[in-house]
């Protein structure tokens, strides 16, 4: 990779992906196949938004680090500790990140899976799966795993006229159909007559002792 490109003033996230295409000798047509999504839609994610759930996508495709492709900040290059980053989010900013249009930064948590792709953290800010589940615990999801009787899973629940609301539930299945339950009993169990869509499945917990 020329050392040019980690010096340069590129100001968005564009001009940084852009960059290094253009150092690859790659291009547009080549990285929206390589990340699965169409030339038009990787216009609209270059020109709109700071990359969202792409990133990793991105990252990974470039060979280079997810921190500056997102800010321009640190070391273009990838190491060790970069390939593990993904993004820990609020809840409120979940659905515009699945959807790539989430264009703040983010903190981000380091893991040990190298696989990072679709995986995401979340803070809990509830009581409704105490007392295994701590409000406050950083919990981290993937999006590519199944969950199966007893897992634990994250879920958007639609309704109507209003923005979607995400919830971290046990996923429950009897034989007769699956429902998603609070451990805390005063939260209401989440049916099939429910809209509901599975997000993620958690991979792991960490608890927060000092915030």
């Amino acid at each position: 990779m020329n050392s040019h490109i980690e010096s340069m003033p590129t100001s968005t996230f564009k001009d940084r992906v852009t960059s290094v295409l253009n150092d690859l000798n790659r291009s547009k047509a080549w990285l929206a196949e390589k990340i699965g999504i169409s030339r038009q839609a990787l216009n609209y994610l270059l020109a709109n938004t700071n990359g969202g759930k792409y990133i990793s996508h991105i990252a990974d495709a470039l060979n280079i680090n997810p921190e500056w492709l997102v800010s321009g900040e640190g070391d273009l290059n990838l190491t060790t500790n970069h390939m593990n980053t993904i993004p820990l989010l609020k809840l409120e900013n979940i659905s515009r990140w699945l959807n790539g249009t989430f264009t703040e930064l983010y903190e981000t948590i380091l893991v040990e899976d190298t696989d990072t792709s679709g995986t995401f953290a979340i803070i809990l800010d509830n009581s409704s799966m105490e007392k295994e589940f701590a409000k406050n615990s950083i919990l981290i999801f993937k999006q590519s795993l199944k969950p199966s009787n007893g897992d634990y899973i994250l879920a958007q629940l639609n309704t109507d006229n209003q923005e979607p609301i995400f919830i971290f539930r046990q996923y429950m299945t009897d034989g007769t159909g699956v429902y998603l339950k609070a451990l805390d009993t005063t939260f209401r169990t989440i049916t099939e007559c429910d809209d509901f869509n599975i997000i993620g499945l958690l991979t792991e917990q960490r608890r927060l002792f000092h915030e």
